[in-house]
């Protein structure tokens, strides 16, 4: 199960995962319940057809509206980031989405991998949650994770 999780993070979060308005919304409508209210951000794209990133899933994760005071601050390298192909070193701008950004718990740029999901690394999203908020919000990042990560399989085609 912890992989399934692994795995549904890494396909949301990579590059090139856009999802239409029905699409983003029952996404967003998995991860929570009805009693918790959640702002939408502005798309991503807007014409010729609005579309939201799979990113843009992950910021109304941590923070679904912008009355919740968690605010989770993380930039690290994921297990595809590799310096050695470019000098200087990429760093947010790396081809394979290697480098993650999370500024005042808004995904920037990089694909979620085991060292920022699982795998207990002191500098992954949970730690950094549980660290800089609380447990409580840890324990709902985590929820939340769960129920849209197995959903998202399910819709996308993994049994």
């Amino acid at each position: 199960a912890t992989q399934d999780f692994i795995t549904g993070a890494y396909l949301m979060s990579k590059q090139g995962m856009f999802f239409p308005r029905d699409g983003f919304t029952r996404l967003v409508a998995y991860m929570s319940d009805a009693a918790e209210p959640i702002e939408l951000p502005p798309p991503a794209i807007l014409k010729p057809v609005e579309l939201w990133t799979g990113k843009q899933l992950f910021t109304c994760m941590l923070r679904p509206s912008r009355a919740s005071a968690v605010f989770a601050n993380l930039e690290t390298k994921n297990k595809s980031y590799n310096p050695l192909r470019q000098k200087p070193e990429p760093e947010v701008m790396c081809p394979a989405d290697g480098w993650v950004v999370f500024q005042n718990s808004e995904h920037l740029c990089g694909s979620l991998d085991k060292s920022q999901i699982g795998g207990g690394n002191k500098a992954s999203l949970l730690s950094v949650l549980l660290r800089e908020n609380s447990e409580i919000a840890a324990a709902q990042a985590m929820e939340r994770l769960a129920r849209v990560t197995s959903r998202f399989l399910a819709d996308y085609g993994f049994s």
